[in-house]
């Protein structure tokens, strides 16, 4: 699945699951604000969000999780800028909590799909 593929199967799978607020802060503009999360994601651990290898799906979501964790030690700091400062954790939660669950989902019914 290419990326621009995968973002917008996303963004239509997580439109009617997104929490009110979420819906406030992106308003009608879900696929921008996903590629501003994915552009500050990029900077910082150079890897889109929405280049997944399914094949390797749990070490995929491991290197996601380890890189949304508070680390200290990146030496980009676009993500956790943008994510705390700016977007007040709203980027973080939507990457791990229902991006996380979407990619399992994908993975499970890819094979449906093929």
């Amino acid at each position: 699945m290419s990326e621009m593929n995968l973002k917008n199967e996303f963004a239509k799978w997580f439109y009617p699951k997104a929490p009110k607020s979420y819906k406030a802060w992106f308003k009608d503009n879900l696929n921008e604000k996903l590629s501003d999360i994915n552009d500050a994601y990029m900077a910082s651990f150079k890897k889109s969000l929405f280049n997944i290898n399914f094949d390797n799906l749990g070490e995929e979501i491991s290197k996601i999780k380890n890189n949304l964790s508070d680390r200290f030690y990146v030496g980009n700091k676009t993500f956790a800028k943008y994510n705390k400062e700016i977007q007040n954790g709203i980027p973080n939660a939507i990457i791990n909590t229902h991006y996380v669950k979407f990619l399992k989902i994908t993975s499970q019914n890819r094979g449906k799909y093929a």
